[in-house]
């Protein structure tokens, strides 16, 4: 019972930020490993750095969509022990590569779809390479993804 009324207060808070419109100013913000902690130190704020946002050249939001592509603002994001090793210049397992320094830190995540564009969405195009599987996807859609490819 107490799972149930924590899923569904979860559930109302990710369709009350799905349907917030962005604001004025919005731009594309990435997280971006500025270094590795050393062994035994914790992950902390200054292994990251934010870039964009700012409306100066480092924003993202310019940048034009190829066909087939959409654009999300992330909702939710997993941030567990499994992505601890990848902070590491070497994993230690062979299922996982690790981050790189100066490139995005990704994990599973749920946000909704923000910009639509081409082949596979539906503001035109056609079925994403004539797949008939493949999704369509429109602004407003909530998506996920379940593994390792969410950026931040």
């Amino acid at each position: 019972r107490h799972l149930a009324r924590a899923t569904a207060a979860s559930a109302r808070r990710l369709a009350s930020a799905a349907s917030a419109a962005p604001g004025p100013g919005d731009s594309v913000r990435e997280i971006r490993l500025a270094r590795r902690p050393v062994p035994g130190e914790a992950v902390a704020a200054e292994h990251f750095t934010l870039v964009g946002g700012g409306g100066g050249g480092d924003d993202a939001a310019a940048a034009a969509l190829p066909p087939g592509h959409v654009r999300c603002r992330t909702l939710l994001l997993s941030v567990d022990p499994f992505l601890r090793c990848r902070f590491n210049e070497d994993t230690g397992v062979d299922y996982t590569a690790p981050y790189e320094v100066g490139g995005l830190i990704s994990s599973a995540g749920i946000g909704v779809v923000e910009e639509a564009v081409g082949e596979g969405t539906a503001d035109g195009g056609g079925g994403g390479g004539g797949d008939s599987a493949t999704p369509r996807l429109r602004v407003g859609d909530v998506v996920m993804d379940p593994f390792d490819s969410w950026p931040w």
